[in-house]
């Protein structure tokens, strides 16, 4: 499930910034891909690509904590 971009929680509820900081990490692996097309080393390329995936894993976690889907990320 894909978390909107649309952040409704108060500060100081920890959905708040697992929401923000997980669209930051889509956004730096969009870069990161956006990069791999302006170098021609395949091994930076295979790096960038590397690097947007566990960016992307990570934003999965974060959205993963805002909506309740793993067992242990929900909130008490």
């Amino acid at each position: 499930m894909e978390i909107e971009n649309n952040n409704e929680f108060p500060e100081s509820d920890p959905r708040h910034h697992m929401m923000k900081i997980g669209a930051e990490l889509k956004g730096l692996a969009e870069h990161a891909r956006e990069d791999m097309g302006k170098i021609d080393d395949l091994r930076g390329k295979v790096l960038l690509e590397t690097t947007a995936e566990v960016l992307l894993g990570l934003a999965k976690a974060h959205d993963d904590f805002v909506a309740g889907e793993e067992e242990g990320m929900r909130l008490q």
